[in-house]
């Protein structure tokens, strides 16, 4: 809250992984079916009042699967589920102002781990031609994305470069988005009409 993330190759990421230091997904639904004070739904994990801005630097130190991040991204939901983002400003990231995206976790899950919690075991898809099999994937759903401002975002110029972008390859629960503007009167999403 209150935040400002810029000059990263993704300025915030959330993700869902299979490992040791909590159950995956990530999952910011409230605790016990709770009801959050903010956003009056089942959702407690909350992103706002931020300032996200100029996050096209490719030259940031990496590791790990963080490398992965999509440069020039001001804020991506990887496989997470049950967040909020809202009352944010996402100004000049030349990808998207913020991409909502699945978790191919491809790494070695810890021996402690449970395999692919809440995940789907060998998910199958064709890329580029070539049937691939991903050990553990994580879709993202449940997400909000409410009342964001926009500003110069998605410049790079690629086919589904825009505000907002949603990939959802299983179907299965939605991610909602409202109330989200662009300060040039044309707010832009991929594919068209999210809102």
């Amino acid at each position: 809250k209150n935040s400002e993330f810029d000059q990263n190759q993704d300025g915030f990421d959330t993700n869902s992984q299979n490992n040791d230091d909590y159950y995956p997904p990530q999952d910011g639904a409230c605790p016990g079916g709770a009801t959050s004070a903010i956003t009056h739904t089942h959702s407690c994990w909350v992103f706002m009042h931020n300032y996200v801005h100029d996050n096209n630097n490719p030259n940031v130190p990496s590791a790990g699967a963080a490398a992965a991040g999509p440069v020039g991204t001001g804020l991506s939901v990887s496989g997470g589920r049950d967040d909020t983002i809202m009352d944010n400003r996402f100004v000049n990231n030349g990808a998207w102002g913020a991409a909502f995206v699945p978790y191919p976790d491809l790494e070695t899950p810890p021996k402690n781990a449970i395999p692919c919690l809440g995940g789907i075991p060998d998910f199958s898809v064709t890329l580029f031609g070539l049937p691939v099999t991903i050990a553990c994937y994580y879709e993202d759903s449940g997400n909000a994305m409410i009342g964001n401002t926009f500003t110069h975002d998605g410049f790079y110029g690629n086919r589904t470069n825009g505000d907002i972008a949603e990939l959802t390859l299983t179907g299965g629960p939605s991610n909602c988005f409202a109330s989200n503007v662009s300060t040039s009167g044309n707010l832009t999403t991929s594919p068209g009409g999210l809102e």
